[in-house]
Formats: structure tokens, C-alpha cells, sequence
């Protein structure tokens, strides 16, 4: 029996697992080479590259490329010149897509037509009062008809907006109540009230 001929057909894979901070996961697998294979057939033209194409891109550039194709809110793939191919995962969504391209979530507030405060880029709608008399409520999660609505037991002062914070300065005397709009496992973005006593 010649053993040589069968470890020459024997394809090899390994996979490392690295966990960071609980959130993140990065996978590595290793692809063998298959001899006289034809390489993935690579655009001409900007477009979302699949698993294939990246890894015959990477090994012809010598650098790594994104598999755009297979991006999600949760996960990317890199494809790496060694013919490897990286997967990064996250617990809950980091990314959206709008207008056909991936934006990341970012929790900034800026200001709607309405008066109100949402995050520059969020998975769910969300809105935040300005205060200062609106009717508004304190805080609206989700789509019309479909929400979750959090109302502030007192008359909301205006709104002072730092990033994703929205405080309420004097709501009790000697009290300031802040709302923050974050990215969070499980939900896209949650509403946090901080009552604040000076």
C-alpha cells in the first residue's frame, strides 16, 4: 500500500477559536489548495465579493479581502492570502444595512422632523423626547403600531443632547434624569434612566 499517495489526498482543516471580551468570536479555517482547480472568477467591477472569489482575491493580491457577500448584522468573513478564512461573529447586531451597503450601529442622537431624538444609525426605531412642554413620550421603541412607550412620571424640562444622552436637568429639585440610547445583547438598543442627585 503507498501511503504517500494517500496523505497526498488527505486534506487537512483547522479551526482556532478565540472568544474576546464574551462578545466577539473569531474563527480560522484553513482551505488546502486543490491542484489544477480553476480559481473563483473575481469582478471586474466593484460588487459584494462571495466566500470563492475573496480567497482567489487574497491569494492573488497577497492581501486579505472581506466576502462581502456573506456579511450579516452579526458576522463577517475575511478571506486571508494562506488560503485561510476568518469568521467574526458577534452576540447581538453591530451593523445594518442601509441603501444596499453595512453601516455600523452608532448611537449618536440627532434631531427628527418631530422634535425628537433617534440614533444616527440603529437596528430599531427609537425615539427620545426633546422635552420642554412635548407631548412626546419620554422614550418610543420600535415601529408604529408595534412599540414599546416609556413615559416620564413628571413634565420633562429641555432636553440636553451629549452623543447618545439625552438629560433632563432639574426633572425634581436637585435631580436631573438622564436617557441613553445603546447598542446592548439581545436588543439592538435599549433606554437607560439614570436619575442623577446633586
Amino acid at each position: 500500500m503507498n501511503t504517500g499517495t494517500v496523505d497526498n489526498h488527505r486534506r487537512r482543516a483547522s479551526i482556532a477559536l478565540i472568544t474576546a471580551m464574551g462578545l466577539l468570536a473569531a474563527v480560522v479555517l484553513a482551505i488546502p489548495a486543490v491542484a489544477g482547480a480553476a480559481a473563483a472568477e473575481v469582478p471586474s467591477v466593484a460588487s459584494d465579493l462571495t466566500v470563492e472569489q475573496a480567497i482567489a482575491e487574497a491569494q492573488r493580491t497577497g492581501k486579505a479581502v472581506d466576502a462581502t457577500a456573506a456579511t450579516t448584522d452579526r458576522e463577517t468573513i475575511r478571506a486571508n492570502p494562506d488560503g485561510t478564512i476568518t469568521l467574526s461573529q458577534s452576540a447581538s447586531a453591530i451593523r445594518k444595512k442601509i441603501n444596499g451597503k453595512w453601516q455600523d450601529l452608532d448611537a449618536t442622537l440627532e434631531p427628527n422632523s418631530d422634535g425628537t431624538w433617534s440614533p444616527k444609525v440603529s437596528q430599531a426605531p427609537l425615539k427620545i423626547s426633546p422635552g420642554g412642554g412635548s407631548t412626546a413620550p419620554m422614550a418610543v421603541i420600535g415601529q408604529p403600531g408595534l412599540n414599546a412607550t416609556i413615559d416620564a412620571p413628571m413634565k420633562l424640562p429641555p432636553a440636553t443632547i451629549s452623543g447618545a444622552t439625552a438629560t433632563y436637568i432639574g426633572v425634581l429639585p436637585g435631580v436631573d434624569l438622564e436617557v441613553t440610547a445603546r447598542p446592548s445583547l439581545g436588543l439592538s438598543l435599549e433606554c437607560r434612566s439614570i436619575v442623577i442627585v446633586r
